[in-house]
């Protein structure tokens, strides 16, 4: 099983929900996932899959949405997603570290996610020694 994934695959609905059925076969207990161009304008398909995904399977939890260079709202963005079990660490992990780029939580088809910007660059805190669930 793998503890990280990343999806930057094909940009249409079907791929998009195949990347992520066959994510959940091979993600660890406590692992997550990435995937690219979230709120992208040239691709729509990718959001409107992780939605469907997300309101139709539990197995994920959405627990934090980053840009690339750019304000969130210009699309690129990555949505980071978990396992339930994993989530709220993950979560807790990745807004220790990137403190300074956290903007506000927001609510994600019934989930709440940290959104963080990083059009002023990226100001990362090193990460503590934590205890992963």
């Amino acid at each position: 099983k793998v503890r990280a994934l990343h999806i930057d695959g094909g940009h249409v609905y079907d791929a998009v929900r195949n990347d992520l059925k066959i994510a959940l076969e091979v993600l660890s207990e406590t692992g997550f996932v990435v995937v690219d161009d979230m709120a992208h304008p040239w691709y729509p398909d990718i959001t409107v899959a992780v939605a469907d995904h997300l309101r139709e399977d539990a197995a994920l939890t959405a627990f934090a949405m980053t840009a690339a260079n750019t304000p969130v709202t210009n699309g690129g963005s990555k949505l980071f997603l978990a396992r339930p079990k994993g989530a709220g660490f993950l979560r807790k992990a990745l807004r220790s570290a990137l403190a300074h780029n956290f903007k506000y939580e927001r609510d994600f088809v019934g989930q709440t996610i940290d959104i963080f910007d990083f059009h002023q660059g990226v100001q990362k805190n090193p990460l503590k020694s934590q205890s992963h669930p």
